[in-house]
């Protein structure tokens, strides 16, 4: 049983890892030569893109979860950085403590913390100067504007009418190589999303980091007030949905939902970084972030070198700009950054590319679902990352331990 199991899924890691992708080179003609180059391993694969028509039934489809239930997910950023809003990280937690007890309040408030980085958030008041925060203070080893991050946005999947990629819709895991008596795959393993929160009561645990609980602390699914499906569809992915015919590719994996977005589907860098950190506290094993943002800052990157240190791999989107530009947190050497491509393996015109991209996954229109069972048809790299995630599941229930660079 474990050899057949063993074969099974070396044909669907075959099968992912056919599409490693990296750096896409385009010509201007109808036919675009992709080159695909892992960051780290130089391997390449060439496919051909072609554009046609796209069928009506496709036309408007989203680049991240096309549905009346999934609200903003066009949202345009302008400028990332939230005014007023600074992080600081210092050298150790004495630092941390004496910078929080001398905060004057006429010039900003602490409104969070996270301890095993040594951050600290301010939210400084409009009148007052960054150096005039830092007067008398201990140094800090970093220091930034905090800056959104959220869903990619549906701009580039739009401009698909007219055009035509192959659709996946139920077929993506079976497309993987992903057999229908996958029930065990993922066992024993647990999968955090970060994300918009997650409209099911039967998932092994929900932390909600938009209300008043502190780092870690759990809430009851009645307390939740979610009105976008996105994260809802991310899990759809990974767990499968009977009455909605969708075969999970990690059906019995555990599922920790973090939520650090609102419903508008946007968050910032700090909130995000407390995510990271309180799914890997809370026993992730693998986490999924179907979400990113142009800017690095330095909170992020402490948390995923936390979480990588604690043996957690980490899968990001790289998001649905059609630019050679990779957002954070997938930009980072130790998170596994996805791309998409559709049912022909042809890369997607909207998905984001380049060096720091490792690999692309089904990317358009795949079958999801939302609480109800409702189906939904996803297109973009947000609903790309959750099979990396899925298929990472399956290495780690069969080999016991896994790490990003095993993948």
């Amino acid at each position: 049983m474990k050899r057949a199991f063993e074969s099974i899924f070396i044909m669907v890691f075959i099968a992912l890892i056919l599409i490693i992708t990296g750096h896409f080179l385009f010509n201007a003609s109808e036919h675009a030569k992709i080159v695909y180059s892992h960051k780290s391993a130089g391997t390449n694969a060439i496919l051909t893109a072609t554009r046609r028509k796209m069928p009506d039934f496709l036309i408007g489809t989203s680049s991240s979860i096309d549905s009346s239930n999934i609200r903003s997910n066009t949202i345009t950023i302008k400028s990332p950085v939230i005014s007023n809003d600074y992080v600081f990280s210092f050298y150790d937690e004495a630092d941390m403590k004496l910078f929080i007890s001398r905060l004057d309040e006429k010039k900003g408030r602490i409104t969070g913390t996270i301890p095993a980085i040594n951050a600290v958030r301010v939210k400084v008041n409009s009148n007052v100067r960054l150096e005039d925060v830092l007067t008398g203070m201990p140094m800090p080893v970093a220091s930034g504007n905090n800056v959104r991050m959220r869903i990619p946005d549906d701009t580039k999947a739009r401009e698909l009418e007219g055009e035509q990629y192959s659709a996946f819709g139920r077929d993506a895991p079976l497309w993987l190589g992903v057999p229908p008596d996958n029930a065990l795959w993922g066992k024993n393993v647990t999968i955090a999303i970060i994300d918009t929160g997650i409209n099911e009561k039967n998932i092994w645990k929900q932390i909600d980091l938009l209300g008043t609980e502190e780092l870690g602390a759990t809430v009851n699914h009645e307390n939740f007030v979610i009105t976008n499906n996105h994260g809802t569809a991310i899990l759809k992915v990974i767990l499968g949905d009977k009455s909605a015919n969708i075969l999970g590719v990690a059906p019995a994996a555990r599922i920790l939902s973090v939520r650090a977005l609102n419903n508008d589907g946007t968050g910032d860098a700090f909130t995000v970084a407390r995510g990271i950190i309180a799914a890997v506290d809370n026993g992730a094993n693998i986490i999924n972030m179907s979400f990113g943002g142009p800017d690095d800052l330095f909170v992020v990157q402490k948390a995923v070198k936390y979480a990588v240190e604690k043996g957690v791999v980490l899968v990001a989107a790289v998001g649905n700009d059609g630019v050679d530009a990779v957002s954070y947190p997938a930009a980072y050497d130790d998170v596994i950054a996805v791309s998409g491509v559709d049912a022909s393996a042809r890369h997607l015109y909207f998905a984001n590319y380049g060096d720091t991209v490792d690999i692309s996954a089904p990317a358009f229109a795949v079958a999801t679902a939302d609480s109800a069972g409702t189906p939904l048809f996803a297109s973009g790299t947000s609903i790309a990352a959750p099979f990396v995630s899925s298929v990472a599941a399956a290495l780690l229930s069969l080999k016991g331990s896994l790490r990003s660079d095993e993948i």
